[in-house]
């Protein structure tokens, strides 16, 4: 066998396991995420209190993950913090069964995503530092297929298991999936090590400003998102849809997407990864704005299976554009940055979406999200260039 057989038979197992992780990861988040705003009204939060919530949770992304991916490139313990990450989720999720108390549930609930997140970002850069840059649009695409995988498992076993066992059996359920995830992470082997020549040809002379502007997009389309994931299901909930609906809506729209994630990472390198974002977002945008209007189930189905075309490749082509946005020494970092921006912008997003929900009702912050889409893709479009269709910026 040769040597670049051997490595790509290497680096098919450790995307094998890195896609099992996080496929058991997503779906412990899958669970949770599509009620977490009903959850919340359960445990007798105000509208503003969702929304501090949603911005005390979203903190916690961004900083857990960036102090992380500092560590795991000064000392390249990535595989091993994955796997400590994942270990933490076990015992933090099964005490979120265990409480009724809305703060309580908050701070656990902050040390969940944080190391979720951190998790999922470490990931992602050992994907990024192990295969050559040609193919990484392709394994970002593949490894992506985990995330709207398991909201097509959450959604449809999410509402189900608490209709019949409450939240207490939903959480037990979720440590589960989080003992799996850690398990599979124990197959991820980071074989890369940083050597003199990985950052000789690469000019970071201009590497400052597109980094900064690509990560400003990411933090606007955060802050749009967190309106729409916090109106969602109270607009779904107001119209008199049951919880079961509702979270099958995720399904829905997470199933009719897995192809063109594929897709998506085949044709990125020839379409451009950031007219791919840009498209995705005026879609989902023109999606958001309509479900607005309509109450329909139809109407609503329709609107979800559409809007989850482009939400489900925006996480592998944001993760690619951002590995070649600088050297290899520094990946873990930049794909801690990218989760950074998510953060604070869900949570810039989750104190507005708080008092915009109190004033203006799910349908209202639902249309101000979509708003927000349109907005993020008209900047991408005016004021971001693809730095994955120019050589001189690709990590080496």
């Amino acid at each position: 066998m040769s040597e670049s057989e051997a490595n790509e038979s290497v680096n098919g197992r450790l995307l094998v396991f890195a896609f099992a992780s996080q496929i058991f990861a997503w779906t412990g988040a899958a669970l949770f995420l599509p009620i977490i705003p009903i959850y919340l009204r359960f445990l007798n939060a105000t509208d503003v209190e969702i929304g501090h919530y949603s911005a005390i949770i979203l903190v916690s992304l961004s900083f857990g993950p960036v102090a992380l991916g500092w560590v795991s490139d000064r000392w390249h313990l990535r595989d091993r913090l994955v796997v400590g990450c994942l270990a933490i989720q076990v015992p933090v999720c099964w005490l979120m069964g265990t409480t009724d108390q809305l703060w309580v549930a908050c701070f656990l609930n902050t040390l969940l995503w944080t190391f979720g997140a951190s998790a999922i970002s470490l990931t992602r850069a050992i994907v990024a530092l192990n295969f050559a840059t040609d193919q990484r649009d392709r394994a970002f695409a593949r490894l992506a297929i985990a995330s709207p995988a398991s909201f097509v498992i959450g959604g449809l076993a999410g509402g189900r298991i608490v209709e019949a066992w409450g939240y207490p059996g939903l959480f037990k359920t979720m440590t589960v999936f989080w003992m799996l995830a850690m398990l599979a992470a124990l197959g991820i082997c980071d074989r890369h090590r940083v050597q003199a020549q990985d950052d000789t040809d690469i000019d970071t002379s201009s590497m400052g400003k597109p980094l900064l502007l690509f990560c400003a997009a990411m933090m606007f389309q955060s802050f749009s998102f967190q309106w729409s994931e916090i109106a969602f299901p109270l607009r779904l909930s107001d119209i008199g849809l049951s919880l079961t609906f509702i979270t099958s809506m995720h399904s829905v729209s997470s199933l009719a997407s897995i192809p063109i994630v594929l897709i998506a990472g085949r044709y990125a390198g020839r379409v451009g990864n950031v007219n791919l974002l840009f498209g995705g977002l005026v879609v989902f945008a023109l999606c958001r704005l309509g479900l607005s209007l309509v109450e329909a189930r139809t109407h609503v189905i329709g609107l979800q299976v559409v809007a989850g075309l482009p939400a489900a490749f925006s996480h592998s082509i944001a993760s690619a554009v951002i590995a070649g946005l600088g050297p290899a020494r520094s990946v873990g970092s930049r794909m801690s940055l990218l989760m950074m921006c998510g953060g604070v912008g869900g949570a810039l997003g989750g104190v507005v979406g708080g008092y915009l929900l109190e004033a203006y009702g799910p349908a209202g912050l639902i249309a101000f999200s979509g708003i927000g889409f349109m907005f993020t893709g008209m900047y991408l479009k005016l004021f971001v260039v693809d730095p994955t269709r120019d050589s001189s910026t690709r990590a080496v």
